[in-house]
């Protein structure tokens, strides 16, 4: 009954708090009483609140609370370090962090602590000393781990690991007994969140701490946040679209774990490499979106920022093709904004940075031109760490200016950046490298029309690049064929197979348009519309032409639909009202 009125008592208790400071003897059960209303504050009206009880719960212990009161002192500390982080007050982490490792009594009290610590360094881009602090503490728990593994070491850890899975059925993997020794349970955890920051910092040390989980998994027992070292994997082995089957099926075990523990928490930080990396190979995209959207408010919801960018990020990046360019850029602004107010830093956007200036540009904010996208990444970096960070993007950056150039008709400077475009995309899990194949293959191909030097040469990496499109599209029609036949009626184009293109043409518009890729869609009538202009067909020519102009305008790109009716106008007048 009382618990039904704790808000109501612990307002009449912090109103009269200096006089009871004073007289109470039982400093226990109100520091109690204040943790309760503070946890259940938290899920009810925010941290904010929450953080107002556990303060005077703290109070109320007075000086002597470490010795005196030790387990509820913890108790409320830890609390408040959460709550803390929850609001965005960083430097209050950090200092109640600090105290509880002086105070603690023994190494396993300050592990809560430190794992909010680790947290802490990665929302805010620290990255370095994320790892390092957490590679500090798992050591303490008696896990080495290597900081900086070469890539040879990593290939072969993956290998074991593969070998390792194989022996095992799915079903029985998600089975396993329960991890009980507490120390295990403590560096999975630690590895949970230690993936985030290695990922954008070190991304074999994220493969690595993925490997070592599943062999915990397999050796000590099932744990909950098992699921993401399988998630992890997986979203390794599909790295440029390949070994989707065998990534399938971790994505499949990750679900399973997922399902068999519960626990937000854990399912957001398994969505992001099941939806955004490993299905999108075998799953309509449009069953792919609802999962990355969820995990990314469950994790604004949580608190857990790191989680929430995650998967935002990959749902931005994947939905690009078949949601409108204005509610993708309003997305990203309003996360962006979001950030603002809570106080955190930017820091952890900047990986999304690119895609969104990119977005900008589509939208009449940055008139279209390539070169923006490395200026406006420069103005918005906020300290000398993100200028470094804004480095390691420098391939991200070719690779959204190469599309941003494709699409202006900039196609000189859209080929000399395709070298730098294709080391991100060869090196993604995501629907990345199916774009940056198919953009690639189109840059080349346009080049390869105007020009007759080096066209051998052009052809022949398109025809490599279908080669991966036809697995794709074998694998999942819906996301990839679309985009094989437009490369394909382009090359035919090209080698002047006129009806051999038009019919490519066709079935990439019609491919595009059942599975609902409306940028996609406008794309492919406005190269087959370009195509019959080029060989005298005017009025095939406009048909495609009108109906890329309302494809365009519905997916909200003013500045291409602006660029595209400035070329048409060139070409033969002002195109007919649709």
């Amino acid at each position: 009954e009382m618990e039904s009125f704790i808000f109501v008592i612990l307002r009449l208790i912090i109103r009269d708090g200096d006089n009871l400071l004073e007289k109470t003897s039982d400093r226990v059960a109100i520091a109690s009483l204040c943790l309760q209303a503070a946890t259940k504050a938290s899920k009810a009206t925010g941290f904010d609140q929450s953080i107002v009880y556990l303060e005077f719960g703290i109070l109320v212990l007075g000086q002597q609370k470490w010795r005196k009161h030790y387990d509820i002192c913890l108790a409320l500390f830890n609390s408040a370090i959460e709550a803390y982080y929850g609001t965005g007050d960083f430097e209050k982490v950090i200092q109640f962090v600090k105290e509880v490792m002086a105070r603690a009594r023994v190494f396993e009290d300050t592990f809560q602590a430190r794992m909010m610590q680790v947290y802490t360094f990665g929302t805010t881009g620290r990255f370095a000393e994320a790892m390092d602090f957490g590679l500090e503490t798992t050591s303490m728990l008696g896990e080495s781990t290597c900081m900086q593994p070469s890539k040879v070491c990593i290939l072969k850890k993956v290998l074991g690991i593969r070998r390792l899975v194989r022996k095992y059925d799915c079903q029985k993997l998600v089975q396993l007994p329960l991890m009980t020794d507490p120390q295990k349970n403590s560096v999975m955890l630690m590895y949970t969140f230690l993936f985030t920051p290695a990922y954008f910092r070190q991304p074999y040390l994220a493969v690595l701490i993925c490997c070592r989980m599943i062999e915990m998994t397999i050796k000590f027992g099932a744990s909950p946040v098992s699921s993401v070292g399988f998630a992890g994997i997986g979203a390794v082995l599909t790295r440029n679209g390949e070994k989707i089957e065998e990534a399938f099926s971790y994505g499949n075990i990750a679900l399973g774990f997922s399902d068999r523990f519960g626990g937000d928490a854990w399912v957001c930080r398994v969505a992001s490499g099941v939806f955004g990396c490993i299905n999108v190979w075998k799953v309509p995209i449009q069953k792919c979106l609802p999962p990355l959207k969820r995990a990314h408010l469950v994790g604004l919801g949580n608190g857990d920022i790191d989680v929430a960018i995650l998967n935002a990020s990959l749902y931005a990046w994947n939905s690009v093709d078949s949601l409108p360019i204005t509610a993708i850029y309003s997305f990203i602004q309003s996360l962006n904004d979001r950030m603002s107010f809570l106080g955190h830093k930017q820091s952890a956007l900047v990986p999304l940075k690119p895609f969104f200036h990119m977005c900008k540009n589509f939208v009449s904010q940055a008139n279209g031109n390539p070169k923006n996208i490395s200026d406006c990444m420069k103005s918005d970096m906020e300290s000398s760490q993100d200028m470094k960070f804004l480095l390691t993007c420098a391939n991200n950056i070719n690779f959204y200016s190469m599309i941003l150039a494709y699409h202006f008709s900039d196609f000189k400077i859209a080929e000399s950046l395709t070298r730098g475009a294709s080391l991100l995309y060869h090196n993604l899990s995501s629907l990345g490298a199916a774009f940056g194949r198919m953009y690639h293959s189109l840059v080349l191909l346009e080049r390869a029309s105007s020009s007759k030097s080096c066209k051998r040469h052009r052809i022949h990496v398109v025809r490599r690049n279908l080669k991966a499109m036809y697995k794709w599209s074998k694998s999942c029609p819906e996301n990839f064929l679309g985009k094989q036949f437009l490369v394909e009626a382009e090359l035919a184009a090209v080698l002047n197979k006129h009806p051999e293109a038009k019919t490519k043409y066709y079935m990439a518009i019609i491919q595009s348009r059942d599975s609902g890729l409306l940028w996609q869609e406008a794309l492919a009538n406005e190269r087959a519309g370009k195509f019959y202009l080029k060989i005298g067909e005017k009025s095939e020519a406009i048909n495609f032409l009108e109906e890329a102009r309302r494809l365009y305008k519905t997916w909200g790109g003013i500045a291409k639909l602006e660029h595209f009716e400035t070329e048409v106008e060139e070409c033969f007048g002002e195109l007919s009202e649709i």
